[in-house]
């Protein structure tokens, strides 16, 4: 009767922890989470750059997990850090009626009221950012409760913001740079190939002011023969020496 009494409670006990671990490592997660991303529908983003003074888009998306709680009056509290005290932007986005307004003035997004959400909650708010001074921002996002304060969900993004100068594209100057080489290089074929021919035509009228030096009479016609031979003959060769440099 005993050993059956502490038969009983072992495989209780058992029950009991197996219960227990099974809840704890398959229930599903029960919360929201929100994501960012330049582009609709994008992976999310811990951080962004953009250029001052430039609008540009920016998503945050909420989605529900699976046996989420759901919440009937859940609201964004919207924050933004400044790079400095003299640091302006703007980040417009529209209510749920349409209503464009600038978040940064009224740090919050929904209606006063607040909206559902649930375990199938998987909405997207567009957002224009724009900012007049280079630094670092941060866009602190979080969804709340409003009849019990809790915080649903938070999001942190980092925005970059550049000078328009400082954003060169990187292949543009590549190409910008290896036109600057090969024009100067050709323009170096070009004065090289302009000082060979002078320095050609230089030589031709010191070899023709030789020939007219030469005596037409007796043995020095051999001379002179010779002297237009050799000539001929450098002539000859450097045609032929400048006609293999423009072949290369």
């Amino acid at each position: 009767m005993i050993k059956l009494k502490k038969l009983l409670t072992i495989i209780a006990v058992f029950i009991l922890i197996n219960s227990a671990f099974s809840n704890n490592v398959f229930a599903a997660k029960t919360d929201y989470q929100i994501t960012a991303s330049t582009t609709f529908g994008g992976a999310d983003m811990p951080s962004i750059d953009i250029n001052k003074d430039q609008p540009s888009d920016v998503y945050f998306t909420l989605k529900g997990f699976v046996s989420a709680t759901a919440v009937s009056d859940a609201i964004y509290s919207i924050s933004v850090t400044k790079p400095n005290d003299t640091a302006n932007m703007t980040l417009l986005a529209e209510d749920t009626e349409g209503n464009q307004m600038d978040i940064t003035q009224i740090e919050h997004w929904g209606p006063s009221t607040g909206f559902a959400i649930n375990a199938n909650t998987d909405n997207t708010i567009k957002f224009i950012g724009t900012f007049d001074t280079v630094g670092i921002y941060t866009i602190n996002v979080n969804l709340k409760e409003l009849s019990t304060g809790d915080i649903l969900a938070t999001k942190a993004l980092t925005v970059n913001v550049m000078s328009q100068q400082t954003e060169i594209n990187e292949e543009e100057q590549a190409q910008e740079e290896e036109q600057a080489q090969e024009a100067a290089q050709a323009q170096e074929e070009e004065q090289a190939q302009e000082e060979a021919q002078a320095q050609e035509e230089t030589q031709i009228q010191e070899a023709a002011q030789v020939q007219e030096e030469i005596p037409r009479t007796g043995d020095s016609g051999i001379l002179e023969i010779f002297i237009i031979m050799s000539t001929a003959g450098m002539l000859m060769l450097m045609l032929l020496k400048k006609k293999k440099k423009e072949n290369y």
